[in-house]
């Protein structure tokens, strides 16, 4: 709840917020609250999951990927409405997520952390810098530059739908470990053959395992 609403808040001040200073700080503000309400999105997955007794997470950020793809498309449209709506739905939802909260929930923080972070380092990476790593390093044209981000996104998406039958068959810490080779695989592939095609498969290696 913190988090949503914090984002929903600050969602609605970008729009009108008057001096550049005051945007940054507005900014960072949304991204503590998108950070901690992924967080808390995670852990009410891993608990479905775990009630459930099967494997279930990559599906769930399959559909989180489908979200956002959605919700892309239909913001510029919804954009005025878009944060009233969320923190809407929140408010709503309010009184059953208070009850689970009183459960309480036992985690590693540190380790989790950890590993969360080096996994979005290379992520955010991904996000931010694949198409002017195309552009300014493997010289790729416009368009060609412009496909990178569709190659890891893809390949994010066929891990994510993919992942819970892999994870059913193989088990979580074969999966983790197989993701990082293939992960490291696909990086050193982008960094020491700045080639067209072979940055672009490595990219889509990177993206089919970075939320298996």
């Amino acid at each position: 709840m913190a988090g949503g609403i914090t984002m929903m808040i600050c969602g609605s001040l970008i729009l009108v917020t008057p001096w550049f200073w005051l945007l940054l700080v507005v900014l960072a503000v949304f991204g503590f609250g998108m950070a901690t309400l992924d967080v808390a999105m995670n852990a009410e997955a891993s608990a479905v999951e775990q009630a459930l007794g099967q494997p279930i997470m990559s599906s769930l950020h399959g559909m989180f990927s489908i979200g956002g793809m959605a919700g892309a498309a239909a913001g510029g449209a919804l954009l005025a409405l878009a944060s009233g709506a969320s923190l809407l739905v929140l408010l709503l939802r309010c009184p059953r997520c208070c009850r689970t909260c009183r459960k309480g929930l036992v985690l590693e923080p540190l380790a989790l952390g950890g590993l969360a972070l080096v996994a979005l380092i290379a992520e955010g990476a991904m996000y931010d810098w694949a198409t002017v790593y195309m552009r300014d390093v493997v010289e790729a044209s416009p368009s060609v530059s412009s496909a990178a981000y569709a190659a890891f996104s893809g390949g994010m998406a066929a891990g994510r739908f993919g992942g819970d039958a892999v994870r059913a068959r193989f088990g979580a810490p074969q999966l983790i470990f197989g993701s990082a080779g293939l992960a490291f695989i696909g990086m050193v592939m982008a960094l020491v053959l700045p080639n067209t095609i072979v940055t672009m498969t490595g990219f889509t290696l990177m993206g089919l395992v970075s939320r298996t």
